[in-house]
């Protein structure tokens, strides 16, 4: 679950749009994860809260939304989300600003997230589920929601000095940071 603080969203993404994900995403509520043997057990019956658009337009367009839990394929990763962060690219998919020809309403925004693994396709390797991971989610699957897919290779282990909140904010601005400095920059060892 999404647990923003006064000002957590200042500098990430449209000011307009924040408070108004904060307060749906902080309405999901906690959601604990189902257990059998300890184990993590796949939410296939379960429905989860997600944040959706039926259509572009401004932050009224947003609702919050009961619907089925993902099922993640051989190569996917099923996250239940503990934090989300807000974008750029959020607001203006949101707006109708920015869309790609595959993404058609309805959608889950939302391509930053922190969360524990809650399940794994038979061809990944490498994450369990338990695992604390954050991802930047491609264009399949959206973040403002209590469950997300993610492929593999677009998750990575949680560093433990952070707390969901604040891994949530890392990937697409981390990425953004090594394209000015390297793809763009060109910089280079020892500079």
């Amino acid at each position: 679950m999404v647990r923003p603080e006064a000002g957590r969203f200042r500098g990430r993404g449209h000011p307009a749009a924040a408070p108004f994900i904060a307060e749906r995403v902080l309405a999901i509520g906690p959601m604990p994860l189902p257990r059998q043997g300890g184990i993590v057990a796949h939410p296939h019956f379960l429905r989860m809260k997600a944040i959706r658009i039926h259509s572009f337009g401004g932050s009224d367009v947003l609702s919050l939304e009961d619907v089925p839990a993902p099922r993640p394929g051989d190569d996917e990763v099923l996250i239940k989300v503990q934090a989300a962060s807000v974008n750029p690219v959020d607001y203006k998919m949101r707006s109708g600003k920015f869309r790609p020809d595959e993404l058609h309403p309805p959608l889950t925004l939302g391509r930053d997230v922190a969360g524990i693994v809650a399940e794994v396709g038979r061809r990944v390797q490498g994450i369990r589920p338990g695992d604390r991971v954050y991802a930047m989610l491609g264009r399949h699957s959206g973040g403002y929601a209590e469950f997300a897919l993610a492929k593999a290779e677009e998750t990575a282990a949680k560093p433990a000095t952070l707390d969901p909140a604040h891994a949530a904010a890392v990937p697409l601005a981390a990425i953004t940071a090594w394209q000015g400095l390297f793809d763009h920059g060109r910089l280079g060892p020892g500079e």
